[in-house]
């Protein structure tokens, strides 16, 4: 009889019954891929798509060593940058064809390929055509009995976040610890590099969109300049504390999301409202560190991968602590490497973005930091290093701060 007594119980009960199921249902929208493996025996050929990270919707044969492999994207709106990853293994060695048919999506990422996970190489342009408005690319790959890993970029992946993490907190100087979870259930985990104590701090932040590894990469590099043995890094250290939270998104990485979290949602356009566990986990990490007596936030860096090297920033006009870093910080990148390209795109937005946030409740300078998908990967650890030595340099000058009493932009 419960079903009658539904209609006696108040409008705004039944308004928010009514929410509550619209919000189930925008996360239950997130397309979670079966995990298999498409087997093909006439060809004996086998792809699969059981692996952390992989993107394969569907996949069916075509024609003798055809396949066509369905991409889909977790849930709709999205960007247009569709990731992929699948394994495909023979049983004899021979060359077949693989053709992405992406729905909804293009063809950004160049593929990558792996025999162990590890060690990766770019496809040859030569290997790979593409359709009329890169809606379709058609991949000729050499296999054998050994499976080989197709990816759109390098993969770094929750395992190797995990690997990374402990290596670093080998160092006496650096602690790990979880500040959250996930929406599915995973660990967000954080380290702490320098002096605990210290009243200076930064926070760098990576990976809100699952696919962006050069971004990581970048970050990997500014990090081993930090944790170094220079002078120069000791100083900072004993002056600084460095947060770091490098994988915001685990979920959308472990499922090979071209995007989004698993709740279906942009995290860097949650900054406002903080809806997701994952934004809420980070921002409250980075708060705390303004509890101590005195205690400021110089910079706050966010790590991303776009289409070509670029430094989204906050415009002149914007108040900062300390004054004028970013200018001067992206100045001497360019005296340091004459032959690179400082790209900046100075903006005061309004979207729920990290460096928004970032700027407007903890009054430091704010930067996106974006490599190309296929910027050269020595050139990523180079630029990189530099910019980080560069940082240190500029903050151990900076004038001692005032303390962070309120929100300084709002």
């Amino acid at each position: 009889m419960a079903h009658f007594r539904a209609y006696s119980r108040p409008a705004s009960l039944l308004l928010f019954v009514f929410a509550v199921t619209l919000a189930s249902a925008a996360v239950l929208d997130v397309r979670l891929q079966k995990r298999t493996v498409y087997a093909f025996p006439q060809d004996g050929v086998y792809i699969s798509n059981k692996f952390p990270g992989a993107r394969v919707s569907s996949c069916e044969r075509i024609g003798t060593d055809k396949y066509r492999i369905l991409i889909t994207a977790e849930n709709q709106p999205i960007n247009r940058s569709a990731w992929y990853a699948f394994e495909v293994r023979s049983d004899i060695s021979k060359q077949i064809e693989v053709t992405l048919n992406y729905v909804g999506g293009i063809h950004r990422y160049k593929p990558m390929l792996s025999k162990d996970g590890v060690s990766w190489k770019r496809l040859a342009g030569s290997a790979v055509t593409l359709a009329k408005y890169r809606t379709r690319a058609t991949l000729k790959l050499a296999v054998n009995p050994h499976p080989l890993r197709i990816a759109g970029q390098e993969q770094i992946g929750n395992g190797e976040f995990d690997v990374w993490m402990e290596e670093m907190a080998d160092s006496p100087f650096i602690t790990r610890s979880t500040i959250g979870k996930s929406r599915g259930g995973r660990a967000l985990d954080a380290l702490v590099l320098g002096n605990p104590s210290a009243t200076n701090s930064i926070a760098i932040i990576s990976r809100q969109h699952p696919p962006e590894v050069t971004g990581t990469l970048g970050m990997f590099a500014f990090l081993d300049v930090l944790k170094g043995d220079s002078p120069l890094a000791r100083k900072f250290r004993e002056r600084f504390t460095t947060l770091i939270i490098p994988s915001v998104n685990p979920d959308g990485i472990h499922e090979g999301h071209w995007r989004h979290s698993l709740a279906g949602v942009d995290l860097n356009r949650d900054w406002d409202n903080f809806h997701q566990p994952e934004t809420r986990a980070t921002r409250d990490r980075i708060l705390a560190l303004t509890t101590n007596l005195n205690a400021r936030v110089f910079l706050f860096l966010d790590f991303h991968s776009t289409h070509r090297d670029i430094f989204y920033t906050g415009t002149p006009a914007q108040k900062t602590f300390p004054r004028q870093f970013t200018s001067r910080w992206l100045d001497a990148l360019r005296n340091r490497f004459p032959d690179y390209k400082v790209n900046v795109a100075a903006n005061a937005s309004t979207r729920a973005v990290s460096k928004a946030w970032a700027w407007k409740t903890l009054g430091c300078p704010a930067v996106t930091y974006e490599f190309g998908d296929h910027t050269d990967r020595a050139l990523i650890a180079k630029i990189t290093r530099g910019s980080a030595e560069e940082v240190m340099r500029l903050l151990l000058a900076a004038p001692a701060s005032p303390p962070l009493t309120h929100e300084p932009n709002r």
